[in-house]
Formats: C-alpha cells, structure tokens, sequence
C-alpha cells in the first residue's frame, strides 16, 4: 500500500490524513463545515466552465420541468394520508388519554414471514447429518 502523510485541510488549516488507497486526491478534511466547502468549491469550478453555465437553463429545460411537475402534481408538498374511518380520534391520541379498543374486536393474528422454517433452527441442523449419511449409503448401497 501507498505512504500516507499528512496534509493541512484548505478550509480549517488543521492537518489530516487521506485514505491510503486515494491519497492525493482528498483536499478538505472530513468535518461537515469542511465538506461543506469542499462542495462549494467543487461547484465554482464547475459552474465557472463556460460548457456548463447554461446547464438546466433556457425553454427545453423549462417545458421538460413544467411537464414533470403537471405529471406529478403536490409532489414537494405531500402531506399525510387521512386516516382510515374510525380511526380519526386514535391518531393524535396519547396512550393515557384514550383506552385500548374495546375487547370485542378481534386482534389480526401474528404475522409471520412466508419463509420462516415450522421447526426451530437447531431441529433442522441436526437433522442434516443423518439425512447425509442415508444418501451416502444410498449412493454406495450399503447400510
């Protein structure tokens, strides 16, 4: 693996260390302030390419957003789904507010996964050597 040394972060100045594997790439240390300039430096040198200044700009990128948000419409304002009838005074409630649902109705059984073995683990696993002996006597005809 490669040397790793130390380098002063461009934005605090304090000292730290790259991962070995990608050592001179890393410019900014790992504090989220630092990060945070790290990206705004990344998109100045970006946007300041004269390819890229017009990027997501001009009457394609405005019909295409337009029509997106026609297709999808309340997308950035979703709100909650209402709640089910009956249930509209058991949303907001607290547990010492309001009792448990009357004994009467009946409680959903359990779910369980479709794949969850009927016998404990531990049955299976020590089933399996004698199941492998049989097929080995199977295969050699001797018992």
């Amino acid at each position: 693996m490669g040397r790793t040394e130390k380098r002063a972060c461009l934005n605090c100045g304090e000292p730290f260390a790259a991962d070995a594997r990608n050592a001179r790439h890393p410019r900014y240390c790992t504090v989220a302030a630092c990060k945070a300039a790290s990206k705004r430096a990344r998109q100045a040198t970006w946007l300041a390419k004269p390819e890229n200044r017009d990027y997501q700009r001009g009457p394609e990128s405005v019909a295409r957003v337009k029509a997106w948000r026609a297709a999808h419409p309340g997308y950035s304002r979703r709100t909650p789904l209402p709640p089910a009838p009956g249930q509209e005074d058991w949303i907001n409630a607290t547990p010492a507010a309001h009792p448990p649902p009357p004994a009467s109705e009946p409680t959903p059984p359990a779910q369980t996964a479709c794949n969850a073995p009927g016998v404990p683990l531990q049955a299976l696993l020590n089933s399996q050597p004698i199941v492998l002996v049989g097929l080995i006597a199977h295969i050699w005809g001797s018992a």
